[in-house]
């Protein structure tokens, strides 16, 4: 009798955290990545030597959060890393990933044949294939106990699009786990549920005029301003909650919006 093989699979075990970036972070490549911040602060192209506090002051937070990055500490969210890296250091995000991408080519490129910037659509996967787990290379950062972001280190020519993926520890109201804390920062964001359920939260503060939130269940999606104050939360108990980010850095392609939302809309 000839036994089947069965076909390997991901299964994650949702209630752990993290299950999907247990890549975690790097400890090299975020302390490479600081340093390259401290470098272009000491020879800015173009206003010479800047000195952290006013790195702080242009990024709107505090020098010792600047110390912090340029000590290779990612525990900010990913928004508030963004603002800081173009208005604070005036480099492009983008730049700094793709020379950390050849920086690491052991990490980030280990079959040589993927190349950071294409010409064409990309795709990005989790699996198991012949009993060996294939991921797609990530930039990690985030709070080790309530979130974890991920970038994917990937980019389309001339596209200033970002794709990230976003995990969210299971909710504790006491320790406040699985939450993303309120920010407000440049751009805009499309928030794919890929699992669990999240409410995300609109406003400055939950009872401002304007405050309003929309629950997201899997498959469900939303975009918006993100200058608008927002913050994120797990809703589940016992389970994490996963989310696909696509960011535009540029407010003109919502050219005519106010940061209004839209509907949830299941895919």
């Amino acid at each position: 009798m000839v036994k089947r093989r069965r076909k390997q699979s991901f299964r994650p075990d949702h209630r752990k955290f993290p299950f999907y970036l247990k890549q975690r972070a790097n400890p090299d490549a975020q302390k490479w990545l600081g340093e390259r911040l401290a470098s272009e602060r000491a020879a800015n192209e173009k206003r010479g030597k800047i000195e952290i506090a006013e790195v702080a002051t242009a990024a709107n937070t505090s020098p010792e959060t600047v110390e912090q990055l340029e000590a290779g500490v990612f525990h900010l969210t990913l928004g508030a890393f963004y603002d800081i890296v173009r208005l604070g250091y005036g480099a492009e995000p983008l730049k700094l990933f793709e020379d950390l991408y050849n920086a690491f080519p052991l990490i980030y490129n280990p079959t040589k044949k993927r190349r950071f910037a294409r010409d064409f659509h990309y795709s990005l996967s989790r699996r198991v294939e012949n009993k060996r787990k294939v991921i797609a290379p990530l930039f990690v950062g985030g709070d080790p106990e309530n979130y974890l972001w991920g970038v994917a280190m990937r980019r389309l020519k001339n596209q200033s699009v970002v794709t990230e993926f976003l995990e969210l520890a299971p909710m504790k109201k006491r320790s406040r786990k699985g939450f993303l804390p309120r920010q407000a920062h440049g751009g805009a964001e499309v928030l794919v549920v890929i699992f669990g359920t999240v409410t995300v939260q609109f406003g400055e503060a939950a009872d401002d005029d304007d405050a309003e939130s929309r629950t997201l269940a899997q498959g469900d999606c939303i975009h918006f301003v993100s200058s608008r104050h927002h913050y994120i939360e797990n809703d589940e108990a016992n389970s994490t909650a996963l989310l696909l980010v696509v960011r535009v850095p540029l407010l003109e392609v919502l050219s005519g919006t106010r940061g209004n939302l839209r509907p949830a809309e299941t895919l």
